[in-house]
């Protein structure tokens, strides 16, 4: 055992209480409450509908795809369970989104088809841009039609979706039971 409390392991009192050591003496802390996630929308309704657009409520980060500083490639969904597929643009707060069926979101996922592909069969054949507004704290959108998207704002043409891990695959599992009872 060190000279100092910090040197100590942590211990458990009789009780099964956990004792914490800062400095000395030793204080027990009880009934550690669980943390709790709270549900944060990613882009709000509010917002979208003073715009005056009627896109889709609020969406909830399912999935991040790829990351590296900031999500680069992910997925949301909306309180109806419908997906979206978002890729970072170049430049800060700057997205391009789809609405995506699970059949092309697991079609991409699994490498089976390139990613350009599974923006171009959008639902609805329609794509958003979402920037991020300093000045006003929103996000402002611009509705276009798929076609009208520069071959820059997408993935490259045949770049499959390769990245493979153990989050990976239980999301994909997770779309195929939600494809099975569809």
């Amino acid at each position: 055992m060190g000279a100092y409390p910090s040197q100590r392991r942590p211990r458990r009192s009789e009780d099964g209480e956990r004792v914490l050591y800062i400095f000395s003496p030793p204080k027990i802390i009880k009934n550690i409450p669980p943390a709790k996630v709270a549900y944060t929308p990613f882009f709000l309704g509010e917002v979208i509908q003073k715009l005056g657009l009627d896109l889709f409520g609020p969406l909830r980060e399912e999935k991040i795809l790829v990351t590296f500083d900031v999500p680069e490639l992910f997925v949301c969904v909306d309180e109806k369970s419908e997906r979206y597929l978002f890729l970072k643009l170049n430049g800060y707060e700057r997205y391009l989104c789809v609405k995506t069926p699970v059949l092309m979101l697991l079609l991409m996922l699994k490498g089976h088809i390139p990613m350009k592909e599974a923006f171009h069969k959008a639902v609805d054949g329609v794509a958003y841009y979402a920037q991020f507004d300093f000045d006003s704290l929103n996000y402002h959108f611009e509705r276009k039609n798929i076609q009208e998207i520069p071959a820059k704002d997408l993935p490259a043409d045949g770049a499959l979706f390769t990245l493979r891990n153990k989050s990976i695959e239980k999301y994909i599992a997770k779309l195929e039971n939600k494809q099975t009872y569809e």
